[in-house]
């Protein structure tokens, strides 16, 4: 989800509105706005904490595709099994586990108990929620492994559907953290000193901060100009869904979105976006 890149003040200032009438649907145009900018740039831009799995490159370095980094907390080679699922459903005769970003599913293809169950991990611990993979009942049984139970299940490195049919699946997280790597904070690059990345599939786990913190001038009046193209089509017209001005079309929706096409702003956008 993006993160505005200009605040109502600025974007009301701008445009000469001095009433609140209009703030709600102001404050949606601004994460749309926002959303469609970091979409076209395919970066992150303001500022925000950043946990992901990466693939080892068998260099010393790892560029991030967000930056400016402004901090790392945590680099990570390898992982740690940390926990294992099982299922014994009498009734069933195949069933698997997976995790996502944001969850772990359980899944159980036939019998009675058929269907999927999701764990949410958030800010839960690992112990949390292999007790509740172990409350859903239907044969399913978790285990934290060694000490782990205290970590924070975000950490779960992602996976994909494993088989867990009586037998135990594992699921991993990060090794300890690196100490020897120096931060190129302008580039996004991680530079390993002691050695090499090696080479893996989601492989390295990093935790840091990236984008802009304040939000460049450029970029906030970029997000205001869209912001302002929108809202003035809509008073012109205002039964209309979608309006076109030029290269640019507007949708009125719940979410509106923007295709960000004109020259003008691909101009202003250019030496922001993203050049992998």
């Amino acid at each position: 989800m993006s993160v505005a890149l200009c605040t109502l003040p600025t974007v009301k200032a701008l445009m000469g509105i001095a009433t609140s009438d209009d703030d709600a649907r102001l404050g949606i145009l601004i994460g749309a706005a926002s959303d469609a900018i970091e979409r076209d740039c395919d970066r992150l831009l303001a500022a925000r904490n950043i946990s992901e799995w990466r693939d080892g490159t068998g260099t010393p370095d790892i560029i991030l595709p967000e930056w400016p980094l402004n901090s790392v907390s945590r680099v990570t080679i390898g992982t740690l099994d940390a926990i294992t699922v099982v299922n014994n459903d009498p009734l069933a005769t195949e069933a698997f586990a997976r995790v996502t970003n944001t969850t772990l599913e359980v899944i159980i293809l036939d019998g009675a108990n058929a269907g999927t169950d999701s764990v949410t991990l958030g800010t839960k611990t690992i112990d949390t929620v292999i007790a509740e993979v172990n409350a859903l009942g239907k044969g399913w049984a978790g285990n934290a492994l060694s000490d782990y139970g205290g970590y924070r299940a975000s950490t779960l490195r992602r996976a994909g559907r494993r088989e867990c049919y009586g037998s135990f699946c594992y699921f991993q997280i990060p090794d300890e953290g690196e100490a020897d790597y120096i931060t190129e904070y302008d580039t996004g690059i991680i530079h390993l000193t002691g050695g090499l990345f090696p080479r893996g599939r989601q492989n390295i786990y990093i935790e840091y901060n990236a984008g802009y913190d304040p939000i460049p001038g450029t970029l906030q009046r970029i997000c205001a100009d869209l912001v302002a193209d929108a809202y003035y089509a809509h008073q012109s017209a205002p039964n209309k869904k979608k309006e076109q001005l030029g290269d640019y079309m507007y949708e009125l929706e719940s979410r509106p979105g923007w295709s960000v096409t004109s020259k003008d702003i691909q101009h202003r956008l250019a030496p922001f976006k993203n050049q992998l």
